[in-house]
């Protein structure tokens, strides 16, 4: 789904976590846009209304949800688009790290409760050549983002990174529910 409204910031494309849709940023999807921000959130292969089924997976269809990041990147560059920014929650996390990595149109990263490794999709051996802004939130009740948050922002080495930690909020997409204010800190930021 993409609202084009005639703001002036970088579009922001929206990357659910695994076994969820892009239903997940409705309300996220709603904030930024009455904020002019345009938006575009997608369902991976194997989610929402894909035809494929994400329980049946293999290695290679896990690495290829980077594929799905950058055919939201070609889209929102095929409307005029140079800079956008990605927003994603857990395996949509690593996903948009690895393809920002290798993908200079991606300009800023807000990184929910992203892990060192899921299905395969490491990001902690990459995160020092990212070198762009980004944006690692994290709660502390969910232990292993927490630890991988910190692990990642350590790999860094980026004078752009920060870390945003929360006492409570859960995995993912869960900490904009959770945690009120998230969604008007990711727009200050993402400004």
């Amino acid at each position: 789904s993409i609202v084009v409204p005639n703001g002036a910031f970088a579009p922001v494309l929206l990357l659910h976590m695994l076994g969820r849709d892009k239903s997940d940023y409705k309300n996220l999807t709603l904030y930024l846009q009455r904020n002019g921000f345009s938006v575009l959130a997608i369902d991976f292969r194997g989610h929402g209304n894909s035809d494929l089924e994400y329980t049946t997976f293999t290695d290679e269809d896990w690495q290829n949800l980077v594929v799905d990041v950058q055919a939201g990147i070609d889209f929102l560059e095929s409307k005029g688009y140079e800079r956008i920014a990605v927003v994603g929650a857990s395996i949509g996390a690593n996903a948009g790290l690895k393809q920002a990595v290798q993908d200079t149109r991606i300009d800023s990263l807000v990184l929910l409760s992203a892990g060192e490794s899921y299905h395969g999709i490491n990001v902690t051996g990459i995160a020092p050549y990212y070198d762009r802004p980004v944006m690692i939130v994290a709660a502390m009740d969910d232990k292993e983002a927490a630890i991988s948050a910190t692990r990642i922002y350590n790999a860094m080495g980026n004078p752009y990174v920060d870390l945003k930690m929360y006492p409570t909020g859960g995995h993912g997409t869960e900490i904009l529910k959770n945690q009120e204010g998230l969604a008007a800190t990711i727009v200050t930021w993402l400004r």
